[in-house]
């Protein structure tokens, strides 16, 4: 008895698939490897057999015109779980110089919940936060801490100082300010310390006389 053979609709013409197919008819395109079928409303669809994936190993696949594509820009470790892209677009991207840039709203960054920096394209201010509470603004006038810098950072430690006082040093500690005090006073070494107080008439401090001179005048 001779083999039956059933043939389906074909063609080996990349590219080509049916007009229309009845529910239950099937086509086929040999040279691109699509079967074709039609859903109750006449649409043709296709199945395709999978080729595997695209590009190298840990390249990230993504729709290229209809296929898998891959890229070496783009690529993922599963084992360090590190996404690695040579640039991101949009509202936040990574630029040419490996700058983060973001293109609009307010940029907001954060390492955890409390910890984080934000900034404001309205009034210009850049605001740092450490553990909910914030710690240093920058705008326009200048760097604002919340909180004196200390001496061992550079600072004084002193949040106000009152106008021509004099700054003392303190050990590790915030410095002492040294107010003028009454006209005329003096800064004076007491002890250990300097303070503001009136000169001494006697004893041996500064003495407070008067001064006269004399000249002789030939003619």
């Amino acid at each position: 008895m001779a083999n039956t053979i059933i043939q389906l609709k074909y063609s080996t013409v990349t590219g080509n698939s049916p007009s229309s197919l009845a529910n239950g008819e099937i086509a086929i395109n040999n040279q691109d490897g699509k079967l074709f079928y039609s859903t109750p409303s006449g649409t043709i669809q296709y199945i395709q057999g999978f080729t595997g994936p695209s590009g190298l190993n840990k390249e990230v696949q993504f729709n290229d015109n209809g296929v898998l594509g891959a890229n070496a820009s783009l690529t993922f470790d599963k084992t360090t779980g590190n996404l690695t892209a040579t640039r991101f677009t949009g509202s936040l991207y990574i630029d040419s110089n490996a700058y983060f840039v973001v293109s609009t709203g307010n940029p907001f960054l954060a390492l955890d919940s409390n910890d984080y920096f934000s900034y404001d394209r309205a009034t210009n201010i850049l605001r740092f936060f450490i553990g909910g509470t914030e710690e240093l603004q920058v705008n326009s006038s200048g760097l604002v801490l919340a909180n004196p810098l200390a001496v061992g950072s550079g600072g004084t430690g002193l949040s106000t100082i009152t106008a021509n006082s004099v700054l003392l040093g303190n050990g590790t500690g915030n410095m002492i300010s040294v107010a003028p005090g009454t006209a005329g006073n003096v800064l004076t070494s007491e002890n250990d310390t300097w303070v503001s107080k009136a000169a001494s008439s006697t004893g041996g401090g500064i003495t407070i006389g008067k001064a006269y001179a004399m000249a002789i005048l030939f003619g």
